[in-house]
């Protein structure tokens, strides 16, 4: 069977051309261009709804929505190899499975359990191997670039920064009689859809990735994406998300104060 050639597979899986992609990508399931707008000085829309360049004084950023779930993602992270990406920031929300993650802290994955099924596609054989919680992990010197800057900024904001393991799942209605275990048994402290195919698909490219969370919900606390969560959390929640998590990422991605001057 032929495979794709680089430009086929970055048109269907980008709408783009491979040369339209920066080498840092800002990658994200389904959260819109408009947390960004405030903080760059401005926005070009590449591909409608879907693929943005930042522009700064002295850098430029590709902006992603790559859709819900791992098979979306690791499909886009898998697009983005065919192109001049050389580090990914991925950044989407998740629920907290400990009781020290509170909603609005900020969580940089240590390593992703997958529990999801594009990753086993990444595995060489037909049936492939299983990587049922299997760990996926993330480049650690841009963990520990975002890392640095998120202590500098959410404190500030009233929120904690938090690095630890997360399950990755392909199910959200399926997921909860599974959470106390994880937490338990595998000690993770939060659960979300992409990064442990991010982090895996990016390696099989050799694109550095690494994630910044923001909590959503918090099962334990009684607080799911369902019910429970009360309009000071949800407030604090988009704070966070809106004016905190954006300045990180730029400033990990693009330098202190985003190469100004």
């Amino acid at each position: 069977m032929k495979s794709p050639t680089p430009s086929e597979l970055v048109h269907a899986g980008l709408g783009c051309e491979p040369e339209q992609i920066r080498p840092d990508v800002i990658l994200t399931p389904h959260w819109k261009i408009d947390i960004f707008n405030p903080h760059v000085p401005g926005v070009t829309e590449i591909v409608p709804h879907k693929v943005y360049e930042l522009e700064l004084r002295r850098h430029s950023i590709t902006f992603v929505r790559a859709g819900i779930g791992a098979p979306q993602t690791g499909d886009t992270v898998l697009a983005l190899g065919a192109t001049p990406c050389q580090r990914i920031v991925f950044i989407g929300s998740a629920g907290a499975l400990q009781p020290h993650l509170n909603i609005g802290d900020l969580l940089i994955p240590s390593q992703s359990l997958s529990g999801d099924g594009f990753s086993r596609y990444l595995q060489p054989g037909l049936p492939p191997a299983d990587t049922f919680l299997r760990p996926a992990l993330p480049d650690e010197f841009l963990s520990a670039t975002l890392s640095g800057y998120a202590n500098t900024a959410a404190p500030a904001a009233g929120a904690s920064v938090h690095r630890g393991t997360v399950f990755s799942t392909d199910s959200i209605a399926a997921q909860f009689p599974l959470l106390e275990g994880l937490s338990r048994d595998y000690d993770c402290c939060a659960i979300e859809m992409e990064t442990a195919a991010v982090f895996a698909a990016a390696r099989s490219v050799d694109i550095q990735a690494s994630a910044l969370l923001a909590i959503s919900d918090s099962p334990i606390q009684g607080k799911s994406l369902f019910a429970g969560r009360t309009p000071q959390d949800l407030d604090h929640y988009h704070r966070i998300k809106e004016d905190i998590l954006p300045v990180i990422v730029l400033n990990t991605l693009a330098g202190p104060r985003f190469c100004e001057g």
